[in-house]
């Protein structure tokens, strides 16, 4: 029975490592209370261009700007002050060409040897956030026209016209 029981276990172990390392989705463990990074997979690897090797030695402030740590350290905090066992939001992240990324993060609280650590997938939807950009001043063109329009056509005198053209261009 013993035997059969370890037999399981080790079973068991090698399918999580079988779905971890090869998942598309890029995902890593970090040390809750060192930051540390304690896995990653291959699919992570790939996104931020960091061998795991390279990832194992660092922490999970290393991967963020610089200018967006201290948004880190507030998400940390506040997960550790509600004890929070699932997070998500949407994050920059930086890959090791300097290469900045917008992913969504999705994280849940784990038991590793013992240690308090994070599971997270963290999916790159730079180009989504791009694409909202591009409407968002494509709206803000069409918004700007359409008043613009709207202007010309309250005048009578093409004069005031210009001026108010003007007005709408400077803003």
């Amino acid at each position: 029975r013993r035997k059969n029981a370890e037999h399981l276990l080790s079973q068991s172990e090698a399918q999580y490592r079988l779905l971890f390392n090869y998942s598309p989705i890029p995902m890593w463990i970090y040390d809750v209370e060192t930051h540390a990074f304690l896995d990653v997979n291959d699919a992570a690897s790939r996104q931020y261009g960091y061998s795991k090797e390279e990832f194992l030695s660092m922490t999970i402030k290393q991967i963020r700007p610089q200018e967006d740590v201290h948004i880190l350290e507030q998400t940390l905090q506040r997960m550790k002050q509600y004890s929070e066992s699932y997070h998500k939001g949407v994050y920059r992240h930086q890959r090791k060409d300097g290469t900045i990324i917008h992913v969504r993060i999705e994280s849940n609280t784990i038991f590793l040897n013992g240690r308090k650590a994070e599971i997270i997938l963290a999916l790159d939807i730079t180009a989504e956030v791009q694409d909202e950009e591009h409407i968002k001043r494509k709206n803000r063109l069409i918004n700007a026209t359409n008043t613009f329009i709207s202007q010309l056509l309250e005048v009578d005198e093409w004069t005031e016209a210009i001026d108010r053209s003007f007005t709408v261009i400077g803003q």
